[in-house]
C-alpha cells in the first residue's frame, strides 16, 4: 500500500471531530482569489501548528507532522512528501508545554496546470524509541525536496522519501491525532469558481467538535490564529490546530535559479562580450527553447520570460557594455522584470521557435 493509499485509509477511519475554517479578506487581510491554470503559480505551507501537551505527552510517543500532496507536474501527477522537523516542534513553548511550530513547506512553488490538487496534512503520534533517530535521517532530504526552485532537479527523490515516510509508519506504529484531506479542482470560470476550486488563502483545521469554537470570531494575524473578544485579539489555544495558507502568484522571484535557461542565457552574454558571436547565438538559442518548454514556468511566463531574454540578449549585443554585465546578478534580475501581466501573456501563448530566432 503507497503512502497517499495509507494515508487516505487513515483519514476515512479517523472519528475524531474537526472544523475546517476557511478565512476571507475580512478576517485575515488576504483576498481568496481562484488560482487560474498557466497563470498561477502556488505554493501551501504549514503555518502553524498548535499542540496541547497533555494530547501526545507519554514515556515513548513524539507528535511529527507528515504531508503529503498530490499535483501534476511535467505532464504527470507526482507525489511530494514532506516532514515537519520533531526537533523544530519543541523550538517554542508556552508555559503550560504546549508546543507551537511554525512555517513549514508543504509544497514547492510549482506552476498550476489545471488538474486536481489533492493535500493531506496530519500530526502524528509516533510511538517507539527510535522515531526520532530514524525521523533524523530522512529530513535533510525532505528539506531539498521542497526547497529547490527546479523541482526536476529533486524529483527523483520524491518516491524513495515517501517510501522511507511510509516505512517510519511501519517502524513507529504511527497514529493520527489530527488531520485534514482534501481535493481541489481546476477553476473552470474565475468569475464563478466551484466550491472546492483551487484559491489562495488561509484556512484552519481544528480538533473540535461543531459549537465547540465560535468560528466567526476567529482571525488569522500576522500569520497567526487568533480569536477576537471584544476590540482585541488573542492567540487561539486551548484547541490543538493546523493553520495552512495556499499562495498564489502571477511572477516567479527565483527565475535567475532555474538553470536550464538562466545559465546558457548568462554564458550566451558572456560569448558576446568575448566576441564569440555564433557561440552567443548558440547559447542563446538554447537558452529559450529550455525557457518555452520549461516544466517550472507556466504557460504565461514561458511567453514573458522568452521574449524578455530575448530582448536583453539583442540589447547587449547592441551594447557591450551591457554584455559585461554577466556577472551582476543584480543588474540583470532588474532587467529580467517581466513585461505586462500575466492574463495577457497567456492568451497571446508561448511563442514558436521561429518567432524567438526572428532577429538574432
Amino acid at each position: 500500500m503507497s503512502i497517499m493509499q495509507k494515508l487516505r485509509k487513515l483519514f476515512k477511519e479517523d472519528q475524531v471531530k474537526r472544523i475546517v475554517e476557511p478565512f476571507d479578506q475580512a478576517r485575515s487581510g488576504e483576498v481568496r482569489q481562484p488560482i487560474v491554470p498557466e497563470v498561477h503559480y502556488f505554493r501551501i505551507r504549514l503555518v502553524e501548528m498548535f499542540i496541547t501537551r497533555k494530547t501526545w505527552f507519554g514515556k515513548t510517543w513524539f507528535p511529527a507532522v507528515h504531508g503529503l500532496a498530490k499535483a501534476t507536474y511535467a505532464g504527470s501527477e507526482v507525489e511530494l512528501p514532506s516532514v515537519a522537523d520533531t526537533s523544530k516542534l519543541f523550538q517554542e513553548q508556552a508555559g503550560t508545554g504546549d508546543v507551537v511550530a511554525r512555517n513549514f513547506p508543504l509544497t514547492p512553488l510549482l506552476p498550476y496546470r489545471g488538474h486536481s490538487v489533492e493535500l493531506l496534512a496530519g500530526l502524528f503520534a509516533m510511538e517507539g524509541e527510535d522515531y526520532l533517530g530514524k525521523v533524523i535521517k530522512v529530513l535533510s532530504d525532505f528539506s531539498t525536496l521542497l526547497a529547490v526552485p527546479q523541482l526536476s532537479q529533486a524529483l527523483a527523490l520524491a518516491a524513495p522519501l515517501a517510501s522511507g515516510m511510509q516505512d517510519l509508519f511501519g517502524a513507529t506504529d504511527g497514529r493520527m491525532h489530527l488531520g485534514f484531506h482534501d481535493q481541489w479542482v481546476s477553476v473552470i470560470d474565475p468569475q464563478n469558481p466551484a466550491d472546492n476550486a483551487l484559491r489562495s488563502g488561509y484556512f484552519a483545521v481544528i480538533r473540535a467538535a461543531e459549537g465547540d469554537v465560535e468560528r466567526s470570531a476567529l482571525r488569522v494575524e500576522n500569520q497567526q490564529l487568533r480569536i477576537a473578544e471584544g476590540a482585541v485579539t488573542k492567540p487561539f489555544t486551548g484547541k490543538d490546530h493546523m493553520l495552512i495558507h495556499i499562495e498564489a502568484r502571477s511572477e516567479r522571484n527565483d527565475l535567475t535559479r532555474l538553470s536550464s535557461f538562466w545559465q546558457p542565457f548568462k554564458e550566451s552574454l558572456t560569448a558576446l562580450g568575448e566576441g564569440s558571436n555564433d557561440r552567443a547565438k548558440s547559447l542563446i538559442l538554447q537558452s529559450l527553447a529550455a525557457a518555452r518548454i520549461s516544466d517550472d514556468l507556466t504557460d504565461a511566463d514561458r511567453s514573458r520570460v522568452t521574449q524578455r531574454l530575448k530582448s536583453l540578449y539583442l540589447e547587449a549585443k547592441d551594447d557591450l557594455d551591457f554584455a559585461a554585465l554577466v556577472d551582476d546578478d543584480a543588474a540583470l534580475v532588474e532587467g529580467l522584470r517581466l513585461p505586462g501581466t500575466a492574463e495577457a501573456a497567456r492568451a497571446a501563448g508561448v511563442p514558436s521557435l521561429d518567432e524567438l530566432m526572428e532577429g538574432l
